[in-house]
């Protein structure tokens, strides 16, 4: 099930980053319709299962949603106002792994990423 924090931590972006210059350097407003689009995936298998990860807007406009495992391993992906994802994961011995897609995509290949990220 999915964490409050995940649907706590998008309402203060909505509120916080819903104008140009949020973040007092220029930062371009998010697109406030991103928000239930996000939450609606993660409410979904298989991210509704894993650790809860930590979401945050962008200077660019984009909200990133980003797991982060003791290991220093890391998976995160970032959505724009069209939708487009992009996403990557690191591992400490300098592997990365990235590529884009669409919000609207089957994201359950993610599970495998966010698992070893998480480790």
């Amino acid at each position: 099930m999915i964490s409050n924090n995940v649907l706590q931590q998008l309402t203060t972006i909505a509120s916080q980053a819903n104008v140009d210059n949020w973040d007092g350097d220029g930062a371009k407003a998010i697109d406030v319709s991103l928000i239930p689009r996000i939450y609606a995936v993660l409410k979904k298998e298989p991210f509704n299962r894993l650790p809860t990860p930590e979401i945050a807007a962008e200077s660019d406009g984009e909200i990133n949603v980003e797991w982060n495992g003791v290991s220093r391993r890391s998976f995160s992906f970032s959505v724009n106002a069209s939708g487009r994802i992009a996403y990557a994961m690191y591992s400490p011995e300098g592997i990365k792994f990235c590529g884009t897609g669409k919000l609207s995509d089957d994201l359950a290949s993610f599970e495998k990423f966010i698992e070893m990220a998480s480790s």
